[in-house]
Formats: structure tokens, sequence, C-alpha cells
């Protein structure tokens, strides 16, 4: 196998799109691929493989780990490999699986493992496993096999070399088609071990056949080598003896059907007999009924005119009770009409006192109407004066506001003054105990530089060698960095009291300002006047306000009416108007209904006049006293006509019964039963005994016939084990 053309995407260390043209390398089927640690050369050796195989060539890494974590989301990975084998080109493309972006909204999906073999002569094979399987055919080795012959990357060849014998023989094996032989060694193996195991059955068969032998009382088993004719002689013997018996069987059950037959004619005959002198009996009782029934039904026939009568008189009720019925329909629609003449009255009476109520609301309205009509006008002048005296109470409130801050800036231009004040005391008293540091500083300059002075060193003033009488410090004499200190205290005082005579002064400006201000304010609201009680002022200002807002709401309502009776009136006269034509069709409405009553009542009382019973429940018990009197004589009649129908065939049935058991019997022999059944008993004791016999024989013949069918096999057997053996 030889690699044409590789491509990786995505794929280990190559993050985007690698393409290799491994033509180049030349035919001489001998590559070596170099570079530094990490440059990506175990990446194409895993390319290879996975694009073969499915797997990296390393035992380390799975197929799962191979995109690259370098590649940008939308990079897919997959390997294209083309290849030569055998003269003929081939193309394999393979994507392992890896997380990726969705196509449509956010998140990941999971890519599936695809592979995509394009054969020599266009075919595609794209299941996983016809995949592989093709593979192995065209390459002659698996994916272990491949990566220690034919891609040797770091020191896999190593490993071929120090594998196991048998590991090595196996690729080999492999690679020079040698598994033909292999193959052929194992199946003669195989062949020879059949061959002993089907000796080694054959006799253990012959024992187990031998073993089923059944033999007749008093008969020994013969020798190994006669057994086979011996039960071909005691089958011949046993099956002749079965047909006799068999014969004989049939004979006897030839014989039981006859007795059996006989018998059963013979106790028929007899129950014939029986069953005729039964009817007979019957006969003569059907006879006496036909007569009686007859007697009955001319009774009855008698009782004819009065149904007649009940008839006629059962017209007369149905006729009363139709009158009632009338009566009845008659009286609800005249109550209905009641109803509808009473619903039309309170109808129109409900009309009418709302037609004038109607009239006395809009009179109402209309006055109110009138009497609102200045509404709108008086509703603008109260906003106008409520918008003076808001204006007026809010100037009054800034005024406070201003009042308060002028108190305000005069709380802070004081406490600025008294800040500025204690700041220069304090900057006064630092700075005089700084100028008396540095004073007596000064003055102990002498003693400091005396306390340098050694003898034998001259002095750095007179220069002389020896300091007899050197100048001494005074005990709490101040050294230079508590003068500086002093004078930098002194110096941050003088700092602090320039800030708060600039605070000072600050405050006092806008202290004016704002006493300027306020005697502005004061003026155009009082006209210079000093003292005005504010908050009194304020309470009656606001105090005004609220009573505008009162009168203002009051009015707003008023013109707020005032608009809605001006749509409201023109409104209710409409309706006044068109309530007219429905009182007057009330009216008419309830004169219709209440004529239509009197009509009714008359109807009703006429009907009333001609009825007999007081009440349409006493025609229906009248009614129910005739139906059951001629119910109850049409129901005698009919039972006794179904009584003599009855009892004629009733005597019909028995008659012919009679003539028929007289036919069955006139002919029939009389027999003797019990001799019957003493012969019938005696063959079926014979039979049962044959039977019992025959079934020991019978299996005594299946087991010998199979015991001498497995024996006659053996001979067979053992010659081809022996031929098979030689071979």
């Amino acid at each position: 196998m030889r690699p044409l053309y590789l491509t990786l995407s995505a794929f280990g260390a190559y993050a985007g799109k690698t393409e290799l043209d491994l033509r180049q390398l030349g035919e001489r089927g001998l590559y070596l691929i170099t570079g530094d640690t990490g440059a990506g050369k175990t990446t194409i050796f895993d390319a290879i493989a996975f694009a073969l195989f499915g797997k990296p060539s390393g035992d380390g890494r799975e197929s799962s780990m191979l995109r690259s974590k370098f590649a940008a989301p939308e990079t897919p990975t997959k390997v294209e490999l083309t290849f030569s084998n055998g003269g003929k080109t081939y193309k394999i493309k393979r994507n392992p699986e890896y997380e990726r972006p969705k196509s449509r909204g956010t998140g990941t999906t999971k890519e599936q493992p695809r592979v995509e073999l394009v054969l020599p002569d266009g075919k595609v094979l794209t299941r996983h496993a016809d995949v592989e399987e093709k593979i192995r055919d065209i390459l002659g080795v698996d994916r272990d096999q491949f990566c220690q012959i034919a891609m040797l990357a770091q020191g896999e060849f190593r490993k071929l070399l120090l594998a196991e014998t048998k590991e090595r023989a196996s690729i080999f094996r492999s690679i020079f088609k040698t598994n033909l032989y292999i193959k052929f060694q194992e199946r003669v193996k195989d062949n020879f071990s059949a061959i002993g195991r089907e000796l080694k059955e054959a006799e253990n068969s012959f024992k187990q056949y031998a073993a089923g032998v059944v033999l007749p009382e008093d008969t020994e088993l013969p020798p190994e080598n006669e057994l086979s004719e011996f039960l071909a002689g005691l089958l011949k013997a046993d099956r002749a003896q079965d047909d006799a018996w068999e014969k004989e069987l049939a004979e006897i059950g030839k014989k039981l059907d006859t007795l059996t037959a006989d018998a059963a004619k013979a106790a028929v005959d007899e129950e014939n007999r029986s069953e005729l002198r039964k009817a007979k009996l019957s006969l003569a009782e059907a006879e006496k009924t036909v007569s009686e029934s007859g007697i009955a039904l001319e009774k009855e026939k008698a009782c004819e005119p009065e149904l007649v009568k009940l008839a006629e008189a059962l017209k007369a009720l149905e006729d009363e009770r139709k009158a009632h019925d009338e009566l009845m329909d008659t009286e609800k629609k005249a109550a209905a009409a009641k109803k509808t003449a009473n619903d039309a009255a309170a109808r129109l009476s409900r009309l009418e006192v709302s037609r004038g109520e109607l009239r006395e609301h809009l009179s109402r309205e209309r006055e109110e109407y009138h009497a609102l009509a200045a509404s709108a006008e008086n509703l603008a002048k109260l906003q106008q004066e409520k918008t003076v005296l808001s204006q007026y109470l809010d100037d009054l409130r800034k005024y406070e506001t201003a009042l308060q801050t002028v108190a305000e800036r005069k709380d802070a231009a004081d406490a600025a003054r008294d800040a500025y004040t204690r700041a220069r005391s304090e900057e006064e008293h630092l700075s005089a105990e700084a100028q008396e540091l540095r004073r007596r500083f000064n003055d102990e300059q002498a003693g400091v530089l005396a306390s340098t002075l050694h003898e034998g060193e001259p002095c750095p003033v007179c220069g002389a060698l020896t300091h007899p009488h050197p100048a001494q410090c005074t005990p709490d004499a101040p050294d230079e960095k508590k003068v500086k200190d002093a004078e930098k205290k002194a110096k941050a005082a003088w700092e602090r009291v320039n800030k708060a005579s600039e605070a000072s002064g600050i405050a006092k400006n806008a202290y004016e300002t704002a006493q300027k201000e306020e005697a502005e304010q004061r003026e155009k609201l009082f006209g210079g006047k000093e003292k005005i009680d504010l908050e009194a002022e304020k309470r009656a200002i606001a105090r005004r306000c609220a009573e505008k807002d009162g009168e203002i709401r009051k009015e707003s309502e008023n013109a707020a009416r005032f608009e809605t009776l001006g749509r409201k009136i023109p409104e209710e006269e409409k309706r006044l108007a068109e309530m007219d034509a429905p009182i007057t069709e009330a009216q008419k409405t309830a004169a219709d209904t209440q004529s239509a009553l009197t009509s009714l009542r008359q109807t009703a009382d006429k009907l009333r006049a001609g009825l007999k019973y007081g009440n349409a429940a006493e025609v229906e018990k009248g009614k129910q006293q005739v139906l059951a009197r001629q119910s109850e004589m049409e129901d005698a009649r009919k039972r006794a006509e179904e009584a003599l129908v009855a009892a004629k065939e009733r005597r019909s049935a028995e008659q012919g019964k009679v003539e028929k058991l007289e036919e069955l019997v006139s002919d029939a022999p009389l027999v003797d039963l019990a001799a019957f059944a003493e012969e019938k008993n005696f063959l079926t004791q014979r039979k049962d005994d044959l039977t019992n016999r025959r079934r020991a024989l019978d299996r005594r013949i299946m087991a010998n016939d199979s015991a001498k069918k497995g024996i006659d096999k053996k001979p067979a057997s053992a010659a081809r084990s022996r031929s098979a053996g030689h071979g």
C-alpha cells in the first residue's frame, strides 16, 4: 500500500485544513518523516491510521481526542486519504465524533462518526463494518499489524522485533499469505478426530441396542455375530403371531357388532309395546277432554248480546271523554288568554307609568339645566382666583426658605470666623515657640561645637590643639531636629490660618448675599415691613386655597352636570316621543286578548252543559269497568276456544301415536335378552385378553426392530472408521 494524497482538517496539531501530496516522495517504498517535538509527525501517522481503520496509530490516543484544540468552532474535523494497492487507487474519507456548533440557534451538538470508501470501480461503501472488512481484504492486515510493519512510528519497529514468536508468526503469515496451509493442516486434524469419535460412538451404539433387545420367556441372547439373524427370525415369528391375533380380533368385533344390534332392536321392540299401552290410556283421556271443552265453548257463546251492549256503552263513554278533553283544553286556553290579558294590561300600565315618570324627570332636568348655565363662567373665575392665591403661597414659602438660608449662612459665617480666630491664636503660639527654640539652639552652638573637640586635634575656630576650657551645653538644650519640627508645625499653622481666613470671607459674602435676597423678597411681599407673622400668613393663605379648591370642585361638578344634561335632555325627549307607539300597541293588545278570553269562556260554558259526568276521572273509571268486563268475557271465550283446539290436537296426536306403535310391534318377535347378555360378555373378555397380549407383542416387535436396525449399522460405520484411520 502506498499513500498518494492526505488531507487533514482540524485534526490533532493541524488547526486548519492541511494537504500533503505524498506522490512527491517517489515510489521507492521507504519514507522518513522528521521534525521537532510537537511539529505534528505523529499526527500524520494518526491521520493515515484513522482514515484506514478508524483509530489513531498509538495506543494512548482515542478517536474522540483527535479534534484539534486550536481549531475554529465552525471548522469540521476530518481526514481524506487517497492510496494505491495492487495497481488500484482507493479513496477514503472519515471523521471522528466531536462537538460542533448547532446549525440553528445557540449551543453545540454532537457530530456522529462517518466513513466513506470509494473503490476503483466507483462503488461507495459507508457502513463502518463494511469499510473495515474491505480495508482488511485490500491490505491483508489489521490495524495493529499495519502499525507494526507498514508505518514505523517512534520505536514501533522495535515492538515487532521484540514481539512473541506467535505474534510475529501471525504478522508474517498475513504478509506472505500462508494462512491457507495452516487451515488445511487444522482441517486434516479435525477430520481425524471426527473419525475416531465416530468409531467410538458406533461401538457404544451397538452395546446400547443389544441391551434393548426383548426376548420371549425361556429364551437366551445368542452370540454377538448371530444376534442380527436371531432377531430377524424372532421378528418374523412375532409378526406372524400378531397377524393371526389381528384376524381373530376382527372376527370377534363383527360378532359383537351383530349381537349388539340384535339386542338393541329387541330392547326397542319391548319399549314400543310399553309405550303403546300408555298411548291408548292417553287417547281415552283426550276424547273425554274434547267433549268437556265443546260444552264450555257453547256456554260462552250464549253471552254474545251482553258483549254488544258493552261495546255501545264503551262508545258513549269515549264520546264523553272527548267532550271532557275539549272542555279541559278550552279552559287551559281561557287561563292562558286570561294571563295574556293580565300581562297586556300590566305592560300597558307600566308603559304609562314610565312615560309619566319620564315626563316629570325631564321637567326637573330642564329646570336644573337652566339653573347651571353660568357654571362654566364661575369655574373660570374661581380657578383664576386660586392661581393668584397659589402663587402668593409659593412666594411665602420661598421667602421662608430665604429666611432659613440667612440663618444658616449667618451660623456658617460665625463658625468660619471662630475657626479663623482659633487658627490665628494657635499659629501665634506655635510661631513664638519655634522662634524661642531657634534662639536657644543658636545660643547652644558653642557647646555643640565643643562636644566634637578631641585632644591633639585642631579646633575648627581657633586652631588650638589643646582645649582646656571647652564650652558646655545646658541640660535641656534643643537639638536641630526639634527646632525644625517646631518650625514645620508653625508653618502648617500659618497655612491653616490662610485657609480659615479665606473660608471666613466666603461665608461672610454668602451671608450678606442671603440678607440682600431676603430683603428684596420682603419688600416685594410686604412693602418693607420688618415684622411679619409668616406662619400665620401661610396658614391663612393655605386655608383660603383649600376653600377655593372646594368651590372649584363644586363648580366643576356643576359644569360637568350642565354638559351631561345638554346631551341627556335631547335623548330623553326622543325616548318620550318613542313611547307613544308601544303604548298604543299595548292598548290594542289588551283589548284583543280580553275579547278572546270572553269567547273562550262562552265555549267552555256550552261544553260543560252537555256533560253527564262531573269530570274526566269519573268517565275514565266507567270506561275501565266496561273494558274490564268486556276483556273478561272475551278472554273466557278465547280460553274455551283454545282449550277445545288443544284437546282436539292432543286427541289427534295420541291417535297417531297409537297407530304408529301398533304398526311397529305388529311383526316384532319375542327375544331372550339374558342369553344375548351372556354371549356378549364372553366375547368381550376374549377381545380384552387378545388386545393385551397383542400390545405386549407389539412392544417387543418395536424394541427388537429398533435394536436390529441399530446393530445392522455397526459394520458399515466401523468399516468407514477403519478406512479413514488408515487413510
